[in-house]
């Protein structure tokens, strides 16, 4: 007799575990460059609406629909422009992971809408310390950076999108990454040249005005050649010489 009981019981509980799921809210996938944000509201005792928009540099996607939950999982079966496109829901508690299936129609060049959706989102400050040390390979310089470029370094880092080195045109060793925003790389742009010491000189233009930035005290209004080589793609643009170090 005790073990029925045991049984029905069990079932129950997780019937209730299931049911304690919140899909409902704005979840997050918290990127510098490549951000998306999903917002959920609850349609039915068994379907969601769904708004995803996701970035990619400057372009842009939009997705929405609405979703079956059958449990942890849910699922959205989008017909539009003759194409049958699928979102796949999975909860995790703290995060939700969605997958796409020719979504590409809704999205921008190199946008997309999968990934881990957090229910909180990271600090700007974060992802940008954290794309950078990525892309440089040096937490000890990108700190430098940061405390030198006060404000501005989020937009440095963000600069830092589509990345390569280039040439250093100086008689010192060093090397050169050059960035810029995917979709507006022309007005969105940094270059940062750095010594094996760590010193470093960065320029970005901003609102057709080109920034300067340097560890070395003897250089603040004496870029080295290879700066003001790639401030001679900016013609006309003023260069302001920002002094603290």
């Amino acid at each position: 007799m005790k073990k029925p009981v045991f049984t029905v019981l069990f079932c129950f509980l997780v019937v209730s575990v299931f049911s304690d799921i919140q899909w409902k809210g704005t979840w997050y996938r918290s990127s510098l460059n490549n951000s998306a944000e999903i917002t959920i509201s609850i349609d039915s005792e068994e379907t969601f609406a769904f708004t995803i928009t996701a970035f990619s540099g400057a372009n842009i996607g939009q997705l929405e629909g609405f979703a079956l939950m059958v449990n942890d999982h849910a699922s959205a079966l989008i017909n539009e422009f003759d194409v049958e496109s699928e979102v796949f829901f999975k909860h995790n508690g703290s995060s939700i992971v969605i997958s796409t299936k020719n979504c590409e129609i809704y999205a921008g060049n190199g946008v997309s809408f999968d990934g881990i959706y957090q229910n909180t989102a990271a600090s700007e400050i974060n992802l940008a310390t954290q794309n950078l040390e990525n892309v440089l390979g040096k937490k000890n310089l990108v700190e430098k950076i940061r405390t030198v470029t006060r404000d501005r370094f989020p937009y440095i880092s963000t600069c830092m999108d589509i990345v390569s080195t280039g040439p250093n045109l100086d008689d010192f060793s060093a090397t050169v990454i050059v960035g810029c925003v995917h979709g507006i790389c022309p007005f969105m742009q940094a270059i940062i040249m750095y010594t094996p010491e760590e010193e470093f000189f960065i320029a970005l233009t901003e609102d057709e005005v080109i920034h300067y930035y340097t560890s070395v005290q003897s250089r603040k209004k004496t870029p080295p050649n290879t700066i003001l080589d790639w401030t001679a793609n900016y013609p006309g643009q003023k260069i302001i010489f920002h002094q603290d170090i």
